[in-house]
């Protein structure tokens, strides 16, 4: 894709070799050392990750810029998605948010570490902007996806989901 250029970096550590999107790179870089040190660690990271979470890693996913995102592979063979954020953006928030929220409005958030700025979420399916669907199709499914994301507040103590 146009706009999309994509940059290999061999972590020293690892030998994995990771393509980091442009975008996620420069932020990173924006940093000074902590971020170029990110860089040069996100490899051996994943590495870890993948042991400590029973997960394989695969190939990179673009749209974002604040964070290295891939897909995964749990052991059982569920899809995910990793997200390892670039230094300077904590993830505690967004983690604090979709445990209460709990796949109700939002993707379910399967495991987090936040020493290590990373999150193991459940894989949703394409994108609207991928389905083609007509706009106001689009709109009434947004509508309705923040519906359930405002009702956060009033879920239930028992977890269930509506």
């Amino acid at each position: 894709m146009p706009g999309r250029a994509v940059s290999g970096t061999i972590d020293p550590v690892s030998d994995r070799t990771v393509e980091v999107p442009n975008e996620v790179r420069q932020k990173a870089r924006a940093q000074g050392a902590e971020g170029i040190r990110w860089l040069n660690r996100l490899g051996d990271v994943i590495d870890q990750l993948e042991r400590d979470w029973e997960v394989t890693v695969g190939a990179t996913l673009y749209g974002g810029s604040e964070s290295y995102v891939a897909a995964a592979r749990t052991s059982g063979g569920a899809e995910g998605v990793i997200k390892i954020a670039i230094p300077g953006n904590a993830l505690s928030n967004e983690v604090k948010t979709l445990l209460l929220a709990d796949g109700h409005g939002y993707v379910r958030l399967l495991k987090h570490d936040e020493a290590r700025r990373a999150m193991l979420q459940e894989r949703l399916g394409p994108s609207l902007a991928e389905l083609a669907l007509p706009i106001k199709t689009q709109i009434e499914i947004i509508c309705a996806t923040l519906h359930r994301a405002w009702e956060v507040g009033h879920v239930p103590s028992s977890g269930v989901r509506g």
